[in-house]
């Protein structure tokens, strides 16, 4: 469902009329608080768990000297579980302080560290620093067309993306995977990624507990309706990737 859908259907549950859109100047100041708890509830359906539709991957086009890139894209609050060459090599995460205590030194790149946030993007640093072998733009691309193409987001630290590009090389390019929460939807037509069910009622819910009715129901059932229906999500969600919720001693 969009942005649109969404709020209408919360409208129609309120007994309040609907909108033509989201944006329009001219709706009242309970649809408009509505658009607003819309987001609130996404954002906290979003945040419950790591849903596989947030999934997101990001190729880094190393470059020399370059040891900190941003996981730019249109995802907010990222999250990292994986980080390997092309050619299947992992590198080893470790934390902000043990990065730090590092001594500099250039060479390939071993190690990740997720140790900063730039503009709701994390930046992640690798070790060691890329020496002259690593030809490539310093660019990062993330991947999440529907025709399975990838998006070119550049590095504004490090240029333009092309220039001395080693794309494609699987001894020289990291994949990062990990999770990414969209941003706040504007639009009419900005889709929902996550389970329509609970960010419907959870909207419900805000919407009731500002006016003190919706339909007849108390603001605590319809928060546990919506909580249910999170629940109920989220079971589905893991049954789709359940080998990853099993915990095995290495």
């Amino acid at each position: 469902m969009n942005y649109l859908e969404i709020t209408n259907e919360v409208l129609i549950r309120m007994r309040e009329e609907e909108v033509s859109s989201v944006t329009d100047p001219e709706n009242d100041p309970q649809q408009k608080l509505v658009c607003k708890f819309v987001n609130d509830a996404k954002a906290l359906v979003e945040r419950a768990h790591t849903w596989n539709a947030l999934r997101r991957s990001w190729v880094i086009d190393l470059a020399q000297d370059i040891d900190r890139y941003r996981l730019t894209g249109n995802v907010e609050q990222t999250s990292i579980y994986l980080v390997r060459y092309q050619n299947g090599q992992l590198l080893r995460e470790v934390n902000g302080r043990q990065m730090e205590a590092r001594v500099t030194t250039k060479g390939t790149p071993a190690y990740y560290a997720p140790k900063t946030v730039a503009g709701n993007n994390v930046e992640i640093n690798v070790y060691p620093i890329p020496d002259d072998s690593f030809g490539g733009s310093g660019d990062v691309f993330e991947y999440g067309n529907s025709d399975g193409s990838i998006n070119p987001a550049p590095n504004p630290a490090t240029g333009i993306f092309g220039a001395g590009s080693k794309f494609g090389n699987p001894d020289k390019d990291l994949i990062v995977f990990g999770y990414g929460q969209p941003p706040a939807m504007k639009n009419d037509e900005d889709l929902l990624l996550v389970p329509q069910e609970p960010v419907i009622h959870y909207t419900l819910a805000y919407a009731q507990r500002e006016r003190g009715e919706a339909g007849g129901q108390a603001s605590a059932e319809v928060f546990a309706m919506a909580k249910q229906y999170l629940s109920d999500a989220i079971s589905r969600d893991v049954e789709n990737s359940s080998g990853e919720y099993i915990w095995e001693a290495v």
